[in-house]
Order: structure tokens, then C-alpha cells, then sequence
């Protein structure tokens, strides 16, 4: 099973420049498993501000360096270095210190920051005050990941808990429906959404103006019940 940090690392382009020093803040279920997933292979630093929570988070992460301070703090993130990370995750559990913090690393030097936040009026704020990229509580929760091998090569499938809307990663196939033409001219299915699309290792926000091209991995947020409909746009 596989974090959604990561891949929002991914999507996001991130994987463009040399990612070396990663520095997360919360030692919660979502910050140890982007931790696990990432020690192996970058710089990691988790910062708790509980001291009973941080030792247990040191003894499941063997290759992280685990903090115990407030990550709030300019003086804590000074100590830390924020200014050398290629990139600040900051999933506390609390949208405002995800936020803050996160715009806080930002202005410290952190050259990209990725914030969990919940409510919808929060991502909005993100979105206004200059917050690098948001992930959505829900995603990472996700009951389960599914591999597929149908025609339309559906890479991955994650199954939102408590929401009625999936969300669909696929690959458009050469001459295919959503290849012809701009999406507000391509009849796009009501009901669903083509969120990013990643293309040649860039993320791009899709608008109505977009054009998918054959070979783009595309986000599509869909009712369940419009699956099909939708993997038929992409064959």
C-alpha cells in the first residue's frame, strides 16, 4: 500500500528537481508511514512536538531522525535546517498548523511544502496565502489501492473512505476520445472531474482550455457508478 504523499510528490513534478532532505512535521500514522516510505531512499527528519510520542515514532523508523520540538517555532525550524530541505510535509493532524508551518518553512527556505489539509474552507485559504501543494485527509486514509491490467490501463484505483467520489490515475491511449479535442468541447462525462494530469514528469492543472495528450497520466474524480463511462474516454 502506498502513501499518497509520495504520490502527490509525484504529480506535483517534484521528482524534477534533486530531492535529497525531506522534513515532516507530525509524528502521526500518515507522517510515519511518508517517513517509512521515504528513509531508504532521502535525508528524512520528523519533528513531535509530544516527547512520549516522538520516542515511539524513533523506535518504528530506523532510518529517520526523529525531533522532539514544537515545529511552530521559527527557532525549532532554524535548528532543524528547514532552510536545506528540498521539501516540507506538514501533516499534524491540524489544518491551521499544517498551513502555517508550512508557509512558515516556506519563507524560512524549504524549497517546496506539502500540506494535509481537511475542510474544503481551508484549502481555499492554502490556496490564497501561497501553500505549495494540499492533500485532502480522505486520500490518504484510503481504504484500499488497487492494481488494475484493463485496456485502459487504469495504474491505480483508490477507494475514498466516507465520500461517494473515487478517484481514477489513468493513462490516455493514442487516438482516444479525450485525446480529440479541449475538455470543455469533449463532452466530459457529468459527474466527473479530470483533476492533474502529469505529462513528461510535469504536473498540469487541468482547466476547461486543457488538451489531454495521448500518454498523459490523468486524475479523474468520478461517482463510482461512472467508472466505465469514464475508462471508455480513455481507451
Amino acid at each position: 500500500q502506498r502513501s499518497s504523499i509520495p504520490e502527490a510528490l509525484r504529480l506535483c513534478g517534484i521528482e524534477e528537481f534533486n530531492l535529497k532532505n525531506v522534513m515532516i512535521l507530525g509524528g502521526s500514522r500518515i507522517g510515519q508511514r511518508t517517513a517509512k516510505k521515504l528513509q531508504d531512499k532521502y535525508n528524512v527528519k520528523l519533528i513531535e512536538i509530544d516527547k512520549e510520542k516522538s520516542l515511539r515514532v524513533a523506535d518504528n523508523l530506523s532510518n529517520t531522525l526523529v525531533v522532539c520540538g514544537d515545529g511552530r517555532s521559527v527557532d525549532i525550524l532554524k535548528e532543524e535546517n528547514v532552510e536545506a530541505m528540498d521539501i516540507f510535509i506538514a501533516v499534524t493532524g491540524n489544518s491551521e498548523t499544517n498551513i502555517f508551518t508550512s508557509l512558515l518553512a516556506k519563507k524560512l527556505g524549504a524549497k517546496a511544502t506539502i500540506a494535509e489539509v481537511e475542510h474544503t474552507d481551508f484549502i481555499d485559504l492554502a490556496e490564497t496565502v501561497g501553500v505549495g501543494t494540499m492533500i485532502n485527509k480522505k486520500l490518504v486514509a484510503a481504504s484500499s489501492i488497487y492494481k488494475h491490467t484493463t485496456d485502459t490501463e487504469i495504474t491505480h484505483f483508490k477507494q475514498i473512505m466516507d465520500t461517494e467520489a473515487d478517484i481514477l490515475e489513468l493513462i490516455a491511449k493514442e487516438g482516444s476520445r479525450i485525446t480529440k479535442t479541449a475538455l470543455h468541447d469533449a463532452d466530459f462525462i457529468d459527474g466527473a472531474t479530470v483533476g492533474a494530469i502529469l505529462r513528461e514528469g510535469k504536473d498540469v492543472i487541468a482547466d476547461g482550455d486543457t488538451q489531454v495528450k495521448a500518454g498523459d497520466r490523468v486524475v479523474v474524480f468520478t461517482l463510482p457508478h461512472l467508472v466505465k463511462k469514464v475508462e471508455k474516454f480513455f481507451n
